[in-house]
């Protein structure tokens, strides 16, 4: 792992330097954090909750066809073969022209099971998304696994900047809620062709899935945790615009993403330096596990508490200043959804510790016991407390399932001890 001094030249000629990750988080969640205050302030509460239903419903339909095969790559001790990549590949364009079919079929259904029926073609563009990601060539996995940080930051960045600018001008020019799926599906085009064009390996196109069993196995449980993960971070989103409304659901999924971009996409970022760097630990030196997952635990947790304290005092001055006075009523959600992703940030560590030392099935068993916590008393909160009693109802789940994991957790690296 390397951690050195900060020096412009030391990241320059070094591939795994965590500078790379971080350089990739400020670019890419900067950019992310840009356009959608752009797009909120532009388009308003109601008009931006549009939006938000066509990027919930692509994130639940993804989560079912989920394969798992980029963590079993990674975590993997041997690389791919050449057949082997063609296998991967096959089956990661399958999932995209299935998960695109059933948007586009599905897209009035799921409108009106939100309760929003104008999102209809909002989904329908949507749909489109998968087909660009499932078709990214499998060496692009490998930069991960081999943590080549920099080509992925240097890629991810570029991507970002392309969905970035599309989605703005298009914004500008009066093009309403679809300017942020087209800057999106600009930006994950520019990843397939340099998936292709810059980080391919020797690849040979075949439909026998059984040469890639192992990875499904371990990928089994990964699409498990990833089903019930979009249910965890859309049943909440889901409730609030099925009984609130699209201006109520536009007020809680901005408050939501302000929430996240502050806190707890920095532990998403750290998780894409951690999980392959525990990976390789777990692979060669597993003694070394205790001492480096409480260290990140650690590190995380004071980092992430220092910026949920910050945002909770500054949400006034942020929502009155970037998003305008009509954004007012976001406050009071963005506070509590700050401590719930400080939770949320200690978990991804969890998380990355976990799947790396070949024990994802705890990762799911957390999500359940989350879930169950969730959801028992939604509909109760819902209608007495709302938007407030939704976002105190997260930050129960997501305390409950903080605490499940850091003991299992911890039970594993006394196992590796």
């Amino acid at each position: 792992m390397t951690m050195g001094r900060f020096h412009p030249f030391i990241v320059l000629r070094t591939p795994d330097h965590i500078a790379w990750v971080l350089i990739q988080q400020i670019m890419c969640k900067g950019l992310f954090g840009i356009k959608f205050l752009f797009a909120a302030r532009i388009l308003g509460p109601e008009r931006f909750g549009l939006v938000g239903v066509a990027i919930a419903a692509l994130a639940i339909v993804e989560s079912l066809a989920d394969t798992g095969m980029m963590q079993a790559i990674i975590q993997r001790p041997s690389k791919l073969a050449p057949s082997e990549a063609g296998a991967v590949w096959t089956l990661q364009l399958l999932r995209g022209a299935i998960i695109a079919t059933a948007l586009a079929v599905s897209a009035g259904f799921i409108a009106r099971l939100f309760g929003i029926p104008d999102s209809a073609t909002l989904i329908m563009v949507a749909a489109i998304l998968p087909l660009i990601r499932n078709a990214v060539h499998p060496g692009f996995f490998l930069l991960q696994r081999e943590r080549n940080f920099r080509a992925v930051s240097l890629s991810e960045s570029l991507s970002s900047g392309v969905d970035f600018f599309a989605a703005l001008t298009l914004l500008e020019s009066g093009c309403g809620p679809v300017s942020v799926l087209l800057g999106s599906c600009s930006g994950d085009a520019i990843r397939l062709a340099l998936s292709w064009s810059k980080f391919r390996i020797p690849l040979q196109a075949n439909l026998k899935w059984k040469k890639i069993s192992d990875l499904g196995r371990y990928g089994l449980w990964i699409w498990a945790s990833s089903i019930l993960a979009v249910l965890l971070n859309q049943f909440d989103k889901f409730v609030v615009a099925r009984w609130l409304g699209p201006a109520s659901f536009g007020v809680y999924q901005t408050s939501s993403r302000l929430a996240q971009l502050g806190i707890s996409d920095i532990a998403l970022a750290a998780g894409q330096y951690l999980f392959p760097t525990m990976a390789r630990m777990h692979n060669e030196r597993q003694a070394d596990g205790k001492k480096y997952f409480y260290k990140a635990l650690l590190k995380m947790s004071i980092i992430s508490g220092f910026l949920s304290a910050a945002l909770i005092c500054f949400a006034p001055f942020l929502v009155g200043k970037i998003l305008g006075e009509k954004w007012i009523s976001a406050i009071p959600v963005i506070r509590i959804q700050c401590v719930s992703m400080w939770f949320g940030a200690m978990i991804a560590v969890c998380v990355a510790f976990l799947r790396a030392s070949g024990r994802p099935h705890v990762v799911t068993y957390s999500s359940i016991i989350q879930l169950f916590v969730l959801i028992m008393p939604s509909y109760w909160v819902i209608n007495r407390f709302g938007v407030i009693g939704m976002a105190w109802l997260v930050f129960s789940a997501l305390g409950v399932s903080l605490l499940y994991m850091v003991k299992q957790a911890l039970s594993g690296v006394e196992q590796c001890a």
